[in-house]
């Protein structure tokens, strides 16, 4: 609608810097964020250091990945809605201990243990997780 406005406002040359402008802004604004993301992102988490996902044929889709700050960052996607989550992650190979900044994820645990090379949580009913890249 403010695209349209602009627009129409624009063709009638009625304040034509401000409708410009305008137009420009609405384009430019969430074209740029989307590009910039990734770059905040390597600014306040450094370098990602692994990534896990959730096991095979299970939803919703779950994507963690672990940063050299020792922060995390934690998507789910489900059918209705997209969730990030961030925290401090602790990770010794052995053992992954998530401490969760805002509200936990319902479907991440804040303990999984390596078991036969997948990451199974501590709590019953929740979704392992497997490994997909090792910085």
């Amino acid at each position: 609608g403010f695209v349209v406005n602009n627009a129409f406002f624009l063709t009638k040359v009625h304040w034509p810097r401000f409708r410009r402008g305008a137009l420009i802004a609405a384009v430019v604004l969430p074209f740029g964020s989307y590009l910039l993301r990734p770059i905040i992102v390597q600014v306040f988490y450094g370098t990602k250091v692994a990534e896990f996902t959730e096991l095979p044929d299970a939803f919703p889709h779950l994507n963690l990945t672990l940063y050299s700050s020792g922060k995390f960052i934690s998507t789910t996607y489900d059918a209705a809605y997209h969730v990030e989550n961030i925290g401090r992650a602790e990770w010794d190979g052995e053992v992954l201990e998530l401490e969760f900044y805002d509200e936990q994820s319902q479907y991440l645990d804040h303990k999984y243990v390596l078991v036969h090379g997948l990451w199974a949580p501590e709590e019953e009913g929740l979704l392992g997780l497997r490994g997909l890249t090792m910085e």
